[in-house]
């Protein structure tokens, strides 16, 4: 919403959020728009970011996804971060694949955690320099499998969370699926809900209780501590769900925005130019040979830092995947350290090439690991 509205839509998300017995716990956004080279709704700079630092009920400053301007000491990004610190206030990161020297520079600059961990020596490296990893499992990257050996000797310095769920897939669980699914593999019950319950309260000073003296009772009842099916839900003492229903009810509200447009026509897509030639982006399905390709170039370049990876020679296709971003970078690698075994194994190239391109069509790319995994 900050990237439509800036400001004054993070602080509608406040205003709307404190009309029910819920907390939510905000933080500023550091990257609107996220780079430089978009385009969106509302621009965010450091005098904002200090205004919002001083806000209580904003507790942290958000994912700095512009790690770049971090390495490279850019002044408005600095100077977010020094707002964040001058409040006490813990800032997230978001650096995908950084390693070594950058990501050594990136942490020394204040920042404390990383969610965008796709493989186990690159979250051990962020763990043994000081950062906090949080493990995440959305709806579309998934790094449980990958991270969550990690958690029983580092669950003191280690979190879970989802960063981008689908709604059917909230129906489905949430935290609960990550604690069922650690519990399973044997890791201590209490080591997994440090990690899930009071790690992230305080390492952000959440206004939420730990059933404490004095504290608020904030807690969950659950069947069981291995399936963690959550019987009732209670805020403040007072019960706000009970076997799925919720009892919070929806309040009015003033809409700030709205998006409406008349029904287009395909003249309304035509683009007057006394130009001869004009650039367009073309879609077209990706080759066996291209993603055969890339499979081999990621092998063979697994350990580049991000400056390497944007530096390398490459195919075009590779190209247009680095170009899109690194979170393409990170699930493409996933996909590979997941089954590195047979990945190794030349031969086996071809027929993953052409199972994944199989499965991106009928899934959509992102879920290519896991259906891939259920069916080699």
């Amino acid at each position: 919403i900050a990237n439509v509205l800036g400001v004054k839509g993070v602080e509608f998300m406040i205003e709307n959020g404190k009309k029910v017995p819920l907390k939510f716990n905000f933080g500023a956004p550091s990257c609107v728009p996220a780079t430089s080279f978009e385009s969106a709704g509302a621009i965010i700079n450091a005098d904002d970011i200090k205004l919002m630092m001083e806000n209580p009920d904003i507790k942290y400053l958000a994912e700095m996804m512009n790690y770049p301007g971090v390495l490279f000491d850019d002044e408005e990004v600095l100077a977010k971060i020094q707002h964040s610190k001058n409040n006490n206030k813990p800032i997230d990161g978001h650096a995908p694949g950084l390693r070594g020297d950058d990501v050594t520079k990136y942490i020394s600059a204040g920042i404390s955690t990383d969610h965008e961990c796709f493989s186990y020596d690159e979250a051990l490296e962020k763990l043994q320099k000081g950062m906090k990893v949080i493990i995440r499992e959305g709806s579309a990257a998934k790094n449980f499998e990958a991270l969550i050996d990690l958690l029983p000797e580092h669950f003191e310095n280690m979190m879970f969370c989802s960063d981008d769920k689908h709604p059917d897939d909230l129906l489905l669980g949430h935290i609960n699926q990550l604690c069922e699914r650690a519990v399973a593999k044997g890791i201590d019950v209490f080591k997994v809900l440090q990690a899930a319950c009071i790690n992230p309260v305080k390492h952000y000073n959440l206004d939420v209780g730990l059933l404490q003296k004095e504290d608020d009772a904030d807690f969950v009842l659950v069947d069981n501590l291995k399936n963690f099916n959550v019987l009732e839900t209670y805020i403040n003492g007072e019960l706000v769900a009970k076997n799925g229903e919720s009892f919070v009810k929806s309040v009015d509200f003033e809409v700030l925005n709205n998006f409406k447009t008349d029904k287009k026509a395909i003249s309304d897509f035509r683009f007057e130019s006394s130009s001869e030639k004009i650039n367009v982006i073309v879609l077209r399905d990706i080759t066996v040979d291209e993603m055969c390709d890339l499979f081999r170039f990621l092998n063979t370049n697994s350990k580049l830092n991000g400056q390497e990876w944007r530096q390398a020679r490459i195919s075009p296709l590779s190209q247009a995947i680095r170009d899109y971003g690194d979170e393409n970078k990170s699930f493409f690698l996933h996909f590979l350290y997941t089954k590195k075994e047979d990945l190794d194994k030349r031969s086996h190239e071809q027929l993953i090439a052409q199972q994944a391109l199989k499965l991106s069509k009928e899934f959509g790319p992102y879920t290519i690991n896991k259906k891939y995994l259920d069916s080699f």
